[in-house]
């Protein structure tokens, strides 16, 4: 009867432990807060068609700065530096609506611009994010979008996002 007991409260108080565990600590549940995000890029992958060229090649380390307005908001915009044949550039690029909150993919279309010139470009991404902290996520990106004429790169992004502002 004693080992009967033993087992019991042992099971009831790991039971008792994984209630005391914060909802925050499954990344599923986590989302990020509005705010402004460093972001640390690690280019997995660049594949152009056609014997075009992608903008960062396999193996490159980016930085940019993400914009993101909360779940299920538009306005989310990232921003980086271009230097390159056309001097010193920066790329804006503005996404659709965010997702929901407790939802960790998200794709579609997103327009590109570019500064000083002006040129603008629409293509597509898909991402898949964990979600670490309020202030902090992972996320894995694809984005394809035009390598030179008649060649399309399609580019995989290893991503780390921290908030560093409002």
């Amino acid at each position: 009867m004693t080992k009967f007991a033993s087992a019991k409260l042992f099971a009831s108080l790991i039971l008792l432990a994984a209630l005391a565990i914060p909802v925050m600590a499954n990344g599923a549940t986590v989302q990020p807060v509005a705010g402004i995000y460093s972001v640390s890029s690690y280019v997995v992958s660049a594949t152009a068609t056609n014997g075009g060229s992608c903008g960062a090649p396999q193996g490159a380390y980016l930085s940019s700065y993400f914009y993101y307005p909360g779940p299920a908001k538009n306005g989310a915009v990232e921003r980086h530096s271009i230097n390159g044949a056309n001097g010193n550039e920066v790329q804006e690029l503005d996404f659709p609506t965010t997702p929901a909150t407790g939802i960790d993919t998200w794709s579609g279309d997103y327009t590109s611009t570019i500064y000083p010139s002006g040129r603008k470009g629409k293509w597509t991404f898909s991402t898949d994010w964990t979600f670490v902290d309020a202030d902090s996520f992972l996320a894995t990106t694809t984005y394809v979008y035009s390598g030179g004429t008649d060649s399309v790169c399609t580019t995989v992004f290893q991503n780390s996002y921290i908030r560093t502002g409002k």
